[in-house]
């Protein structure tokens, strides 16, 4: 079992294998990291190799990221939540066509609003800004560029850190074409000088100077009208339907409570049932409208049953009780109460 120490030490060099900007570099790291870790992790070994580095390099190593302009956005994570936002709008699998469309640009519509809200409160709150050749674009650059470039300077300075890599004499402007932050040359430079401006970063990264109050209704799509989307027709076909008449009744119930979902949901901040919760109150009503047939069952049968002993001659007299009619009536049965006095009398029933 591999102890989580060896692990770290194992992520800290795969990452420096990951981070080298040429393909020799490259080889001669992974080299170097086989020869540590090959004789007691090599399934491991394998499996990096043979699953990420053969299948899929141009996604994560360095020498082939670094010809994109990625904004240092080098995984699929925003895009994922992008699409689990626009998945919890819909709630439904099932939903019509003019549902799915408003859904998706109402989120998109409260997505740019809080894009707008972050925008003004970085424009106003107070950075923690340690370096001054970073003051300059305070309020004028977004918060993460501004990260980023204090992080380059970190990483190089001061240079009289010996643990800390070297600085190359040439420019490569990979930092600027890629990501859209000054490269440690320029950061310098700007450290001698007045400091950094807005026009060293790509206009990516730049706070507008002034947000409309609204957001214009070209830059997305507002809630369409009902005459606009229809459903597709349906095709009457020969023979008999594909669905039998129980998943049809089914179909037409869920439909139904679409429909009502759709326009409460217009009216009120309540969220839509669930698929679940929709077939769970198709079973209660089932239930409950098998009980009320049971109860009418039964209240018929035991009228069935008072119908037939009246018509068999029972004679219910309040005196004598009930009694077969033509027959003598039967004696009487007597007990024994007793008293307090502790004296029996013989009453009547």
């Amino acid at each position: 079992m591999i102890g989580p120490v060896v692990i770290n030490v194992m992520k800290i060099q795969l990452d420096q294998v990951f981070l080298a900007h040429t393909k020799e570099d490259h080889e001669q790291r992974w080299q170097r990291f086989r020869d540590l870790y090959d004789t007691h992790y090599g399934d491991i070994l394998r499996y990096i190799h043979d699953e990420w580095i053969n299948q899929v390099p141009e996604a994560f190593l360095r020498f082939h990221t670094k010809a994109y302009f990625h904004l240092n956005e080098l995984s699929i994570s925003r895009v994922e939540g992008a699409h689990s936002a626009l998945k919890r709008a819909l709630q439904a699998s099932n939903a019509d066509l003019l549902l799915v469309a408003n859904s998706f640009a109402i989120t998109i519509q409260r997505h740019a609003q809080a894009i707008k809200n972050i925008i003004q409160i970085q424009k106003t709150r107070k950075q923690g800004i340690f370096h001054k050749f970073l003051r300059p674009v305070e309020h004028q650059i977004s918060e993460k560029a501004i990260y980023m470039a204090a992080t380059i300077y970190n990483r190089f300075m001061p240079d009289t850190d010996l643990n800390k890599p070297r600085i190359r004499e040439e420019c490569s402007g990979l930092a600027i074409h890629t990501t859209g932050i000054p490269c440690i040359h320029t950061i310098l430079s700007a450290e001698r000088g007045p400091g950094l401006s807005v026009a060293n970063f790509h206009p990516h990264w730049h706070l507008p100077a002034a947000i409309p109050a609204a957001i214009p209704a070209s830059t997305w799509n507002p809630p369409i009208p009902a005459s606009q989307v229809q459903n597709p027709a349906k095709a009457v076909t020969r023979g008999r339907p594909p669905a039998s008449s129980a998943r049809q009744a089914i179909s037409q119930t869920i439909s139904q409570t679409i429909s009502q979902t759709i326009s409460q949901t217009q009216r009120s901040t309540q969220r839509s049932p669930s698929q679940f919760e929709i077939i769970e109150q198709q079973i209660i009503a089932g239930n409950q409208a098998f009980e009320a047939s049971r109860a009418a069952s039964r209240a018929a049968s035991q009228a069935s049953q008072a119908s037939g002993a009246s018509g068999a001659g029972w004679d219910t007299s309040e005196d004598e009780g009930p009694r077969r009619s033509g027959r003598a009536p039967r004696p009487k049965r007597r007990r024994t109460d007793e008293t307090s006095q502790g004296e029996t009398t013989e009453t009547d029933r």
